[in-house]
């Protein structure tokens, strides 16, 4: 069903075809690509397949792209098509997500309009949407790299309350 190409570091550039047919290809010059890798019916995918789905609403420029992996991967993959309206791929083999390097489900991947990948953020974190924002800012070039580290190192922030700090050092 797929093509695919890159690891960090590397271009990244490969076509398939998605539920309905339509054809899916990264990047596309000018357009940031979201890649969310997602298996069917997994709790952790549906959260951050909406999560994506609500921060990429408004913004212009941004293609998104789910990749369904394993057995079910057919069904889910027109399943979420039909729920997201997204170009959604079929990966039943792995072969779209082994090579790019994704372990763990679901991984969102930022791929810029020149093929660099971005952004890797594997699991569902608690900063997860503030992280992948922030990823998208930065390839579409809102902000700059020193805007980058600093979103992402304030949203990894977790402060304990001064009772909590308490309770830990009795």
């Amino acid at each position: 069903r797929a093509m695919a190409g890159g690891v960090r570091g590397e271009g990244v550039a490969w076509t398939g075809t998605a539920a309905g047919g339509k054809t899916v290809t990264v990047p596309v010059e000018g357009v940031t690509s979201v890649v969310v890798f997602l298996r069917a019916d997994q709790a952790q995918s549906k959260e951050a397949a909406a999560q994506v789905a609500k921060m990429v609403k408004e913004m212009k420029g941004v293609q998104v792209i789910g990749v369904v992996s394993g057995d079910e991967a057919e069904a889910g993959a027109k399943k979420m098509a039909a729920e997201t309206k997204w170009r959604v791929m079929a990966d039943v083999k792995y072969e779209v997500s082994g090579k790019m390097m994704v372990r763990v489900w679901p991984t969102t991947a930022v791929v810029n309009g020149k093929g660099e990948q971005i952004a890797h953020v594997a699991g569902l974190s608690a900063s997860f949407g503030k992280d992948v924002e922030a990823y998208l800012d930065f390839a579409a070039g809102r902000i700059d790299k020193a805007a980058l580290d600093k979103r992402l190192a304030e949203s990894g922030v977790v402060a304990d309350t001064t009772d909590q700090k308490a309770g830990r050092h009795v």
